[in-house]
């Protein structure tokens, strides 16, 4: 399968500056944008030749997913507040608690999938991105099976996301 889960997804925040032996030494700072980039036309035709949206499309996660992430810039909303202005129980949390966090959401997501057949690329987009109503389904499930989990459950409140269970 194409899609390799969310574990770096939500966890791509916490980078800092790490020594060679893997500490941390400085906090993590939002990714900027260096340089315009710009396609041309025939890329852009060839993006979209097959008629399913284009490639990077393909490879979105749906909306409800995302919110179990932490954004890196999302200014339009937040104005130019940091990170740690923006999540500060994810910020005050252990790197364990953000690791056991990530990798539980990866885990239920991942059978979430398997469970219900989507195996490639094309049926995730079509599943997750393009059927909302099968989505929203799936999201349920997800939810569900959050819940039924007492270790990410007492971790939700620990990365400021408790409010996704209510």
């Amino acid at each position: 399968m194409i899609v390799t889960g969310t574990h770096s997804t939500l966890s791509a925040w916490n980078t800092g500056k790490t020594t060679d032996n893997g500490r941390q030494t400085a906090a993590a700072t939002p990714a900027s944008v260096a340089e315009p980039v710009s396609i041309s036309a025939a890329g852009r035709q060839a993006l979209t030749a097959d008629g399913a949206g284009s490639i990077v499309e393909q490879y979105a996660i749906p909306g409800w997913l995302a919110d179990f992430g932490i954004s890196l810039n999302d200014e339009s909303a937040t104005g130019n507040k940091g990170i740690a202005d923006k999540y500060p129980e994810a910020t005050a949390a252990a790197q364990s608690d953000h690791k056991a966090y990530a990798q539980g959401i990866d885990s239920h997501y991942r059978s979430l999938l398997e469970d219900n057949g989507v195996a490639d690329t094309a049926s995730h987009y079509q599943n997750l991105i393009v059927d909302q109503a099968t989505s929203e389904k799936l999201h349920q499930q997800m939810l569900e099976r959050i819940k039924a989990d007492p270790a990410l459950v007492a971790l939700l409140p620990r990365m400021g996301k408790a409010h996704l269970l209510a």
